[in-house]
């Protein structure tokens, strides 16, 4: 008889839910959580279900994680959501366990518990042959009435290294920096280019910062050596994005020790009616640079865009 505590839940989230779980399915280890890997021939993912959602680890076959462990708070990946802007009950939503619902080797589909009259369902699919994951965020309203609600997902970093975003490129781009009232301007690690903005991960702080960055480009880095993360998510130019239209976010906080830094997505603001779902498809590549990043912002942005195959 199965003893493994949570096993009988996923049973039944798949009876009701139509999810199939995979025979044998079996939760491990790691880092402090329970959860099940998603691998490709390039890249593996931990996704964690209990004591709460989470990617641990997101790395190449036989190197380290560049995410976040639990030496910081708010490790990984995480999701919640924003209305206009961020309410303080954002990633409620996404602090809950999860139960599979699918699952095979190169993809794991998870239902997390509701909250507040929300609910996400995740889906991450491994690349069979390349170092690349897709995310697939469905955030749906249970709730009796209509709300107006975007996808956020957030990577969390050790301050060590640096994040890239690039600016649009376009002969009149829509570009623009989005600083929020308790950030001290100005700040020693944040470095602004023509064509890109480059925060220092590891660099002195004045006390928390965060850039929302308005952007056609609509990718994000993050590089510690000669390895890169780079998230990717569809940017509408008609669309409405919450945080005064912000869709890609920097912030970094605490000392280089123990404190974090984070490239953050944010989805199209809808209303949702209930029962219909929010949704957003983040795809993330993991890149080995040739040579060691450029400083210059704007050199940073012609270093990566090669590499990246953008659609």
């Amino acid at each position: 008889m199965m003893r493994r505590r949570g096993f009988k839940q996923i049973l039944l989230a798949a009876a009701l839910l139509g999810g199939g779980v995979a025979s044998g399915n079996e939760l491990v280890k790691h880092d402090g959580s329970s959860g099940v890997w998603v691998r490709g021939n390039a890249i593996e993912a931990f996704v964690a279900t209990e004591p709460r959602f989470r990617v641990l680890s997101i790395r190449q076959v036989g190197e380290e994680s560049i995410i976040a462990g639990s030496q910081v708070s708010d490790q990984g990946l995480r999701v919640g959501f924003m209305e206009a802007n961020q309410p303080k009950e954002a990633f409620a939503v996404g602090d809950q366990p999860a139960d599979v619902v699918e699952q095979s080797e190169t993809r794991v589909k998870v239902r997390l518990r509701p909250a507040g009259g929300l609910q996400y369902t995740v889906a991450i699919d491994a690349d069979p042959s390349a170092p690349r994951l897709r995310l697939t965020y469905e955030l749906a309203n249970i709730g009796d009435a209509a709300r107006p609600l975007a996808c956020w997902s957030v990577i969390s970093y050790t301050r060590e290294g640096s994040m890239i975003v690039p600016l649009g490129d376009k002969p009149r781009p829509r570009k623009r920096l989005l600083i929020p009232w308790w950030t001290s301007l100005p700040q020693p690690s944040i470095h602004a280019g023509r064509e890109a903005l480059r925060v220092d991960a590891g660099g002195e702080l004045d006390g928390p910062v965060k850039i929302g960055v308005v952007t056609e480009c609509g990718w994000v880095a993050f590089v510690r050596n000669q390895t890169a993360l780079v998230s990717r998510a569809p940017f509408d130019p008609g669309a409405t994005y919450p945080e005064d239209g912000a869709s890609i976010t920097l912030f970094q906080m605490g000392p280089t020790d123990t404190g974090r830094s984070e490239t953050e997505q944010v989805g199209v603001l809808q209303q949702i009616a209930p029962g219909d779902a929010a949704r957003l498809v983040e795809t993330i590549d993991l890149i080995t640079l040739p040579n060691p990043l450029p400083a210059a912002p704007d050199a940073a942005r012609q270093t990566l865009e090669p590499l990246l195959a953008l659609p």
